[in-house]
């Protein structure tokens, strides 16, 4: 399990208020991709970024806490790559 936690600024409630910046995930496990899909990926970071952090947080508001903090596990060690 990754150690990494996303940081967000302030309280659910309050989330419409905030600016929604880019949040550093991780490290891709670009082996399981790899193998999976056939590519030849190199490692590196992976981002969420402005724009798809703003879309969960409106946009999916009853979802947005559970799946910000599920997001970097399920980058660090994917169960689905498809």
């Amino acid at each position: 399990m990754s150690n990494h936690r996303p940081r967000l600024i302030g309280k659910p409630a309050a989330l419409k208020r905030l600016r929604y910046p880019a949040v550093a995930l991780g490290e891709l496990a670009v082996a399981i991709v790899n193998a999976v899909l056939g590519t030849e990926l190199e490692a590196g970071p992976v981002r969420l970024s402005e724009a798809a952090h703003r879309h969960m947080a409106e946009d999916h508001p009853r979802d947005y806490l559970d799946c910000i903090a599920a997001l970097p596990q399920a980058i660090a060690t994917p169960t689905f790559v498809g």
